[in-house]
């Protein structure tokens, strides 16, 4: 299974301890340059965001998604039937090699199959409907859950996504929204296998910077915006 991990070339120090806390694995991965939101220039953001102006992203979260959604196209244009995607400060539990391992054999005969599955546990799932990998191991249908640090994706949710979410609309870890929007198949599992150094968000250079926004004011929106494409917007 091919690994990418987001690091934006500033970090020269988050990849550092990346590159410590992973080798332990032996596993090969690709470093991926990620899209620095606050060096976005209007011009850029006005392409690349669905109606700029009247959007309430933050350029951390907006240079996020892009770099999400640079893998997604990397995996369609090169036919990368599945990847595991992580961000420069996931942590990883004892059983994560164990759990990588069957996932990718779980995956490799599988060309059509479609799903996300995240890396930890969900806030909300479906305890009855799973996909066993063995008697210890399943992963869940989420109903309520965020996060984007760890988690794989096939080729076609890469689509999916793609197709979504360009020109940005949504964060990257938006998947309840994906689900509704485009039928996305969005599981989790029952522990955390990967999860971040940086729970608050505060130190994520990758994601943050959205405090000038009043989060309530910005959930508002968002909840009008989904009625819209429910019915019948042209975002997709």
């Amino acid at each position: 299974m091919k690994i990418f991990v987001i690091n934006l070339e500033k970090d020269t120090h988050k990849k550092e301890i990346f590159i410590k806390n992973f080798s332990k694995f032996n596993l090969e991965y690709e470093f991926i340059k990620g899209v620095y939101g606050k060096e976005l220039s209007e011009d850029e953001l006005n392409q690349k965001v669905y109606k700029h102006k009247d959007r309430f992203l933050a350029k951390g979260e907006i240079g996020c998604a892009l770099s999400h959604l640079k893998i997604y196209k990397k995996m369609v244009d090169e036919d990368i039937n599945h990847a595991l995607i992580l961000e420069d400060d996931a942590i990883f539990s004892d059983e994560f090699l164990e759990y990588f391992n069957k996932f990718d054999e779980f995956l490799k005969d599988k060309k059509y199959f479609e799903m996300v599955c995240l890396m930890h546990e969900g806030h909300e799932f479906f305890v009855n409907h799973k996909i066993k990998l063995d008697n210890n191991l399943a992963f869940y249908k989420l109903t309520k859950g965020v996060g984007a640090y760890g988690y794989i994706i096939t080729k076609n949710s890469a689509k999916k996504l793609l197709k979504t979410n360009t020109p940005v609309f949504l964060e990257a870890d938006c998947w309840v929204q994906f689900i509704k929007l485009c039928g996305l198949n969005v599981y989790c599992l029952d522990k955390n296998i990967i999860q971040t150094n940086d729970n608050t968000g505060e130190n994520s250079s990758i994601c943050k910077d959205w405090s000038w926004l009043d989060k309530k004011k910005k959930q508002k929106f968002r909840k009008k915006d989904l009625r819209l494409i429910g019915g019948g917007g042209d975002i997709l």
